[in-house]
């Protein structure tokens, strides 16, 4: 399995030289000893001495394939050199076809063909396959078979922390976290809980942004400071057509796709508008992706009066609701610090 996501993208001798250290220990871990310069090369190199060594067909996990061109989001120039270079390692696994039994590839962003796998011609891309739908988080069946027993002690500490309506009784309960978890759809019917998020509420019995808490993906704040004016919660989202969701250049990203592509979008609703493509119509999967997405976009400087209500607005609907009355006061007298400047804009404290 390769973790592309652990790979130096710095440069792309670097991330040659991590590749190439990835797959020593791969080769080492196999008991095989493998001397190439070349990821390349020490690629089709090793597919060939498993499939030796074990007489079987080899199957490769690559995880996060895009990481490296990701890291490198703000700087176009030095993305598409690693993607040439991407190109060619992936291009391995199609000479080696017919050694390989499985290739199984995720990532965030969906790369034209055309892009990054002009020599992988033989990949099928899952991501909108209805049969797909609900592979990658809990349905509403597997909600209630798996996580049953753990409800009533979820519920019941809740009440504790009256963090829920002391009368409230289990079916409410999986209300509230429909509303916070669950939404995700690649198909616009199916829709299916955040997995990692789940686990992590059945675990601390609170409602909270564990998702975005995990690590909010650096590419995404990095393509918002590129394009500020073009992520803006006032504007509705437009529907979305087939082909504009797959990425041909990496300077030419549409904001509504990658955050379609990193979860911060879902798809609603599939129209078919004609017999070769449909029609995707996009909105927020659920309420901890909202509490994860504003703060992310109000991150942004802008020179925008109302923008900086809004900001300071939650600022201190946030601390009411911590029961924060340092943070309320701090957040109110900045607004109101604010407001006075912009009466009073000659005056030099502002």
């Amino acid at each position: 399995m390769l973790e592309m996501n652990l790979i130096d993208s710095r440069s792309p001798e670097s991330m040659k030289s991590s590749l190439l250290s990835f797959l020593n220990r791969i080769a080492k871990h196999e008991g095989q000893i493998i001397q190439e310069p070349s990821p390349v090369v020490f690629l089709s190199s090793l597919i060939w001495a498993l499939y030796e060594k074990y007489k079987r067909h080899v199957a490769i996990l690559i995880d996060e394939y895009d990481a490296p061109i990701l890291d490198n989001i703000d700087k176009p120039e030095l993305a598409n050199e690693i993607r040439s270079e991407l190109d060619k390692f992936y291009s391995s696994l199609k000479t080696n076809e017919d050694k390989l039994g499985l290739v199984f590839m995720t990532g965030v962003c969906r790369f034209s063909k055309s892009s990054i796998f002009s020599g992988l011609t033989n990949l099928s891309d899952i991501t909108f396959d209805p049969s797909f739908a609900d592979i990658c988080g809990f349905n509403y069946d597997e909600l209630n078979a798996l996580l049953e027993d753990r409800l009533d002690d979820a519920l019941e500490n809740l009440k504790n922390k009256k963090a829920i309506a002391p009368n409230a009784a289990g079916k409410h309960l999986k209300k509230v976290i429909e509303r916070w978890y669950d939404g995700y759809s690649w198909d616009g019917k199916t829709k299916v809980y955040n997995p990692w998020c789940m686990l992590y509420f059945f675990h601390s019995h609170e409602f909270s942004d564990y998702w975005h808490q995990s690590g909010s993906p650096t590419f995404l704040k990095k393509l918002i400071d590129l394009q500020p004016t073009v992520f803006d919660l006032s504007k509705k989202i437009a529907p979305m057509k087939s082909g504009d969701i797959q990425i041909d250049k990496i300077d030419q990203i549409d904001p509504a796709s990658f955050m379609l592509q990193t979860g911060y979008l879902t798809v609603k609703e599939i129209a078919s508008e004609s017999k070769d493509e449909n029609s995707f119509v996009l909105g927020v999967p659920n309420l901890e992706v909202k509490a994860s997405l504003v703060p992310l976009l109000l991150s942004i400087e802008r020179p925008n009066k109302l923008w900086l209500a809004i900001k300071l607005s939650l600022q201190m609907v946030k601390a009411l609701f911590k029961q924060d009355a340092a943070g309320f006061e701090k957040a109110f007298s900045d607004y109101l610090t604010r407001h006075n400047c912009d009466s009073n804009a000659s005056e030099k404290h502002c």
